[in-house]
């Protein structure tokens, strides 16, 4: 889970499966209060470590990449923690990012663009299966496809 908060939800999904194996990665150590087996790792999604690849079955995040300053690295690393088959389902915004507040948002539609880019070649190569929704206003992927600059919604994809 990237920016799971407290790590409360969690850890009550730990509980209620034994098999589950949940590890939270957030910026803000306070946060990380309730115990996991795949624990805490307190650093930013951007600078995932090499150890993560390959490792991950599923990936979540809620609202963690609105307030990211480089989205678009955070999902690369995301996508490479991925397992074969392994799935990542994340609420794609960057309406907070520090780069808006950087007076720097043309470097983050640049950085958007090229990332959503890759995702289509990716897509293309057989490496990932991009979810399609009914609604296209809900589906970060179908904006950007449809010209919108800085897409928001729901991001769904599985690593073939």
């Amino acid at each position: 889970d990237i920016g799971g908060s407290t790590g409360l939800a969690a850890h009550d999904a730990e509980i209620f499966d034994p098999a589950l194996n949940v590890t939270i990665m957030t910026t803000i150590h306070d946060l990380g209060v309730w115990p996991l087996r795949g624990g805490h790792v307190l650093q930013r999604a951007e600078n995932m470590p090499i150890r993560f690849r390959n490792r991950f079955d599923f990936i979540f995040s809620n609202l963690a990449f609105n307030y990211m300053r480089y989205p678009d690295l955070a999902l690369t690393n995301a996508i490479k923690a991925l397992t074969r088959g392994g799935i990542l389902s994340i609420i794609f915004s960057t309406e907070d990012s520090p780069l808006k507040y950087d007076f720097k948002e043309g470097e983050l539609v640049h950085r958007i663009n090229a990332q959503f880019k890759r995702l289509k070649k990716m897509e293309e190569a057989g490496i990932i299966k991009i979810r399609t929704f009914h609604k296209p206003t809900d589906n970060a992927y179908q904006r950007w496809l449809n010209g919108v600059r800085d897409p928001s919604g729901w991001l769904q994809l599985q690593r073939l």
